[in-house]
Parts: C-alpha cells; sequence; structure tokens
C-alpha cells in the first residue's frame, strides 16, 4: 500500500498546486486583453530560449495555526520539451517525457504515473514555464508585482492563484506567493538561475537504487 507520505501531493500543488515547483521558468506570460509589459517580455526571451534552465529556491510555509514556518531547499530543472526534474528536501519529481516519478528518500519509495495517448499532464511544475497557459494576469504595480488568477479549465493543476514579486534592478522573478489547501502561506524565494544550450537527457532519467520500492499508479 502507498505510503501515505508520498500520496499527498507536493507542496507546490496542493489546493490547486504542484506536485509541488512546478516548472520554474520559462516564462511565457501574456497579459490578458493587451500586450505583455516590456519586463515580461525580457524575461521570457531570456528563460524561454534556453534549451535547459536551472532554479534553485527556497519554499518557505508559514503556518498561523501551529505559528510556524517550515524551510525546505529546493532546485528546478526544465527542458524547452516539457521535461522537468525538482529536488525538493528528502523527495524528487520528475517527468521523464513519458512518467510522472515521485520519490521519497526517507521512506524509499517511488511512484510512476505514466501518460497514455493523448493524456496532458496537469499537476505538474509546467505551469512555472507557460504561465499564459494557466493563468489571466494582473498587473497590480507596473513591472513589479502580477497577480495570476487560474483559468477554468485549468483547475487542480496549478495554484489557484500566484501573486509574484519582480526585481525589475535585475529583471527576474524574485518571490512567488500562494496559499495551498490548508490555507497556509507558501513562499518561493527565487535563488541562483543557470543556462544551457544542451539537454542533459541522462539527467531526465529515472534512476533510483536497488533497494527502492517502485509503485506503478494507477496499480
Amino acid at each position: 500500500m502507498k505510503n501515505r507520505e508520498l500520496s499527498r501531493q507536493s507542496l507546490f500543488i496542493s489546493g490547486g498546486v504542484l506536485p509541488g515547483f512546478v516548472c520554474l521558468l520559462g516564462l511565457a506570460i501574456s497579459a490578458q486583453g493587451g500586450e505583455k509589459p516590456n519586463l515580461f517580455e525580457k524575461i521570457e526571451r531570456r528563460l524561454s530560449s534556453s534549451p535547459q534552465v536551472e532554479i534553485s529556491f527556497k519554499h518557505i510555509v508559514v503556518s498561523e495555526f501551529f505559528d510556524t514556518a517550515d524551510t525546505l531547499q529546493g532546485k528546478v530543472t526544465f527542458t524547452n520539451d516539457g521535461r522537468y526534474l525538482t529536488d525538493l528536501g528528502q523527495d524528487q519529481y520528475l517527468f521523464d517525457g513519458e512518467c510522472l516519478w515521485e520519490y521519497s528518500l526517507t521512506y524509499a519509495q517511488a511512484t510512476r504515473n505514466c501518460l497514455e495517448a493523448g493524456q496532458r499532464i496537469d499537476d505538474s511544475f509546467l505551469f512555472f514555464r507557460n504561465f499564459e497557459e494557466y493563468y489571466s494576469i494582473t498587473e497590480e504595480t507596473i513591472d513589479s508585482v502580477y497577480k495570476l488568477t487560474i483559468l477554468p479549465e485549468r483547475r487542480g493543476g496549478a495554484p489557484d492563484s500566484l501573486r509574484i514579486v519582480i526585481n525589475r534592478g535585475a529583471e527576474r522573478i524574485e518571490t512567488m506567493e500562494y496559499y495551498d489547501i490548508n490555507e497556509e502561506l507558501n513562499l518561493l524565494v527565487i535563488g541562483k538561475e543557470s543556462f544551457f544550450e544542451t539537454i542533459d537527457s541522462l539527467l531526465f532519467s529515472a534512476r533510483f537504487p536497488d533497494s527502492v520500492e517502485i509503485i506503478e499508479i494507477p496499480d
């Protein structure tokens, strides 16, 4: 039986969110009903033009009920063909182009959920690279703060809403905020960005220790 810890969605997709962060960031953001802001265009060109992008981040979950703030270190790597690999604390999330893998180092378990022909993967980190496919965008502060609201057809595969803060001097995303299904604030603090001219396909292949139990979903 699948461990309860593994069965939950990633912190990024909880409640209309991530299997956790993720897809950081080939920003292809479109402002609904108008032209894209200049700064977003620059961010889009820089991030979406690279075959492979790697971004480090801190994932902070703030619980008002328990009066705590838990922080996890994370790193996400995306390719322009839709594959991604995310390391978040002791967990790893991998989409190799055909199957979605969730690996728990703590429980020595990995689940594999392979797509059927024509099936689209929604509960993933992919919205971070294709915001315009998931959200309508409202500019709250010029070239600085944006509110993203999930499109009706995309509910369930990404956070229902996001607040994005741009560092105008560095021309990059600085933080992202959303509330999960437990109504706890999730804050992503974006760190180092690295860009690669070629895709490291070996990085996006499932490689786990022999002792890891593989669980097929569905059975």
